[in-house]
């Protein structure tokens, strides 16, 4: 089994549990559970996988992309064509700015480190959620 499909197996159900959630709790918000390849014409030669939220800026009009932003939790992985690591697992706008990180560097993908990254999911889907009821970067 490749470590994409290993890891899709086992976080893309907790992924698809929090959307599940946060349309619940939120349901103007729209969810994206993904899962795709990142720089393969780079060095990076990356994945990535996690859950979008799509968060309309004036909930009294139709969503359209020009009035969303977007939050994610996302778990990316680099060098998977020759020592794939963990490069970072975070919560993160689309405009880039950081809510919360896992670890500031990249580590080996490992049972350890996946254990690690299951067990703050609960803790980085807390920070998923609040940004999403802030609707916008702690930053604005």
């Amino acid at each position: 089994m490749s470590i994409i499909t290993e890891l899709e197996q086992r976080f893309n159900p907790h992924f698809r549990r929090m959307a599940e959630e946060i349309v619940t709790e939120f349901p103007k918000v729209h969810t994206n559970v993904w899962s795709y390849p990142i720089g393969a014409l780079t060095d990076y030669r990356g994945h990535g996988l996690g859950v979008e939220c799509s968060i309309p800026t004036d909930i009294t009009e139709p969503a359209n992309q020009a009035q969303m932003e977007f939050v994610a939790l996302m778990i990316y992985l680099k060098h998977l064509d020759r020592e794939p690591r963990i490069d970072m697992v975070m919560v993160s706008w689309g405009n880039g700015l950081v809510e919360a990180k896992l670890s500031p560097e990249s580590v080996e993908i490992t049972e350890t480190n996946l254990a690690e990254i299951e067990k703050h999911l609960p803790e980085l889907f807390g920070v998923l959620k609040s940004a999403v009821a802030r609707g916008h970067p702690a930053a604005e």
